[in-house]
């Protein structure tokens, strides 16, 4: 994380966090609706914010001990956003919040693996299509050509839960339906900007 705290040390901070997301953190003195103390707040947070992603791009779902870790991490990110912030000039209040609400989606998909899923995901420890399952659309978020970006989003609408969403077979043969409908429900959360077109929803 040095190059977040140079730039956050410049003054200048720009991150394209989460699914379309953008936090800008402007010069010390140039945000809105803060004092100086609550403004060296907001930049604490958003530099835990920038850690949070940075440890959530190298999560592995199948490895335990990296869930469990990272797992611990969300009780805290959400809390900071939502205690008193500054608000940088050219960033509506609502971007803050559905940030705060993406964090809390991501958060839950993976609180749901390390605790709640751990006995099926024992179970699948050695299976290849929750191995290569990759629920935060990592290649998606940091694609910068839109056309591509397009046929990615078609793509997703069949694989988001694994090739030809192996992952729902996968689970319910292997730990039931209960425990799929569980796992989709949390993630389909997760997934509701590229899934946006594909009509998934809690029921299917």
């Amino acid at each position: 994380m040095k190059l977040v705290l140079l730039l956050v040390t410049i003054g200048i901070l720009s991150l394209d966090l989460v699914q379309g997301v953008k936090v800008n953190l402007v010069p010390l003195g140039n945000m809105v609706n803060c004092t100086l103390s609550v403004e060296f707040h907001s930049i604490g947070c958003i530099m835990r914010l920038g850690e949070f992603f940075d440890d959530l791009d190298k999560l592995e779902l199948d490895d335990k001990a990296e869930v469990v870790k990272f797992s611990k991490s969300c009780e805290t990110i959400p809390t900071c956003f939502e205690t008193p912030q500054c608000t940088p000039k050219g960033i509506a209040p609502e971007e803050k919040k559905e940030m705060v609400k993406k964090i809390k989606n991501y958060c839950s998909g993976v609180s749901y693996i390390a605790n709640d899923f751990e006995e099926c995901r024992d179970k699948l420890a050695e299976n290849k299509c929750y191995k290569d399952w990759d629920p935060f659309q990592r290649k998606f978020n940091l694609e910068k050509d839109e056309k591509k970006k397009e046929q990615m989003r078609e793509d997703s609408c069949k694989n988001y839960f694994g090739e030809d969403n192996c992952m729902k077979t996968v689970v319910t043969e292997t730990c039931g339906e209960s425990d799929w409908a569980k796992l989709r429900d949390h993630f389909v959360g997760i997934g509701n900007n590229i899934l946006s077109e594909c009509g998934f929803s809690k029921t299917d």
